[in-house]
């Protein structure tokens, strides 16, 4: 109506209304802002301390298949057998050339004065310098023997060389595995203990607050240490490491190798082709050759005992100069029959030449029944050790699936139990913050996250080991069905 009042605003007036509502929300977002800032700084890698991992793509340089193949090469024992088999290949390439005749100088002379010796015995002296050689004919294969056995040798050698190649890899590869696993464990404590100095920050606010013990800051004061402490004999078991992977790649002590780490698609169970490759190699592992030259060795010494009877020709032949009597320059009967005759003469009349054969072929012998038997026994042990290498090599090609394959599950399971202590963790944050549990309680969900990473990084260690293991069983077959195929075995 025209002339009514306005109604009264005592029971809602909108200016009011809307100032005690802003008023409201800028409490809540303070508080919200408050508890925010509190969860964040319990955060993991909330911190740029935390994203100096030690193990940044940026500063990488070898994956673990680099340093076991520099290993393969580089390795102090590795360079050793090398050298003994550049010895072994030399000393078969000498005995391969027994087929060839010796040549020799043959010399000598005897000066005996006229009535000193019986004459007929002595001739007065004599003298001979000649040019000999000499063709075993007939042997009984003795020379053949000679020749397989020192490519067998060498073949030994070459294996042997291939085991220690495999051996400085795994090691190497084991090194650098573990590296990367104590690398793992210490960046997780360095997280954690960045973790804890913003926890023990929050906690002495607190304290000043009135809102917590002390206790609980002298809690959170002893995790620090324990924490520190550990990050220091980590710190100081991966340098140790380091040092051995750089003897083993042959870097200088004062270059530590750097580690790429390996990508997690890597971390997977064995498939069809792996177990196919890995029991396909048994038949040409090292171990298995071994056994194999061995027997072949024992065969060897079979046929030398068989053999020793046999018959053995050999041809002889020689030219130069022979003579007798060397008291004088110019023998009496040769001046005798020339008064001119001079020392050239002489050296005429003794140059000549002269082959013969010599034959040997034994008649008896007592022990060669007896040494055959052995050597027979020795052969059949050979063979049976070369039976149990090949079924020990199988069932280590089994255990080493089993357990790259129980590894690869212990990968899966880790990370998952990582993940879930990871969420456990952030809840018990949610509730500390807020005050709905203890500090204890949120120190053993941060103690559980850190037994789930440590369990996750051991697992990768285990899967990466088998891996590995596998690969070089793999390539050392490989290895030794091609150069020991095409002889003797050559170094690499």
């Amino acid at each position: 109506m025209m002339g009514e009042r306005p109604r009264s605003v005592g029971i809602f007036n909108p200016p009011t209304w809307m100032a005690r509502q802003m008023t409201r929300l800028q409490t809540t977002h303070r508080a919200c802002a408050v508890v925010l800032t509190a969860m964040t700084a319990l955060l993991p890698g909330a911190s740029a301390a935390t994203l100096q991992d030690e193990g940044a793509t940026a500063t990488d340089s070898l994956s673990i298949t680099q340093c076991v193949q520099l290993a393969r090469r580089a390795a102090p024992d590795v360079c050793a057998t090398r050298t003994e088999l550049e010895a072994a290949r030399l000393d078969s390439a000498a005995v391969q050339r027994n087929r060839r005749p010796e040549l020799a100088v043959i010399g000598g002379a005897l000066v005996a004065p006229d009535g000193f010796y019986d004459p007929v015995i002595t001739n007065l002296g004599e003298y001979q310098l000649k040019m000999g050689a000499q063709w075993p004919l007939v042997d009984g294969g003795s020379r053949r023997r000679a020749r397989d056995r020192s490519t067998l040798t060498a073949q030994g050698a070459a294996l042997e060389l291939e085991l220690s190649r495999r051996q400085a890899g795994l090691r190497a590869g084991a090194l650098a595995a573990g590296i990367l696993q104590l690398r793992e464990v210490e960046s997780a404590k360095r997280e954690t203990l960045d973790w804890l100095n913003r926890l023990s920050a929050l906690v002495e606010g607190g304290v000043r607050a009135g809102v917590r013990g002390r206790s609980d800051l002298l809690r959170v004061a002893l995790e620090r240490s324990d924490v520190q402490t550990t990050i220091d004999g980590t710190g100081v078991e991966r340098e140790a490491l380091a040092r051995e992977l750089g003897q083993l790649l042959g870097l200088p002590a004062s270059t530590p190798p750097l580690l790429r780490t390996p990508d997690s698609a890597q971390d997977a169970k064995p498939t069809a082709a792996d177990s196919a490759r890995v029991f396909a190699a048994v038949a040409n592992a090292p171990e298995v050759r071994q056994a194999q030259l061995a027997a072949a060795l024992h065969r060897l010494d079979v046929d030398d005992v068989v053999h020793r009877s046999a018959l053995q020709l050999e041809l002889a032949a020689d030219a130069g100069l022979a003579g007798a009597d060397l008291t004088s320059a110019v023998p009496p009967d040769l001046q005798a029959a020339d008064p001119k005759a001079t020392v050239v003469d002489r050296l005429r009349r003794d140059l000549g030449a002269s082959v013969s054969i010599q034959m040997r072929r034994p008649l008896l012998d007592r022990a060669r029944e007896l040494a055959v038997r052995s050597q027979e026994a020795g052969l059949r042990a050979s063979a049976l050790r070369l039976a149990a290498e090949q079924q020990a090599q199988t069932r280590l090609a089994m255990d080493l699936l089993a357990r790259w394959g129980a590894a690869a599950r212990r990968v899966a399971s880790a990370q998952q139990t990582a993940e879930q202590a990871e969420e456990n963790r952030l809840m018990q944050q949610s509730l500390y913050v807020s005050g709905a549990t203890t500090l204890l309680e949120l120190l053993d969900a941060r103690g559980t996250l850190e037994a789930a990473r440590a369990r996750l990084a051991s697992a990768r260690l285990d899967q990466r080991m088998a891996q590995l293991e596998a690969a070089a069983r793999v390539e050392a077959a490989e290895w030794a069905e091609i150069n020991l195929r095409v002889g003797g075995g050559s170094g690499r």
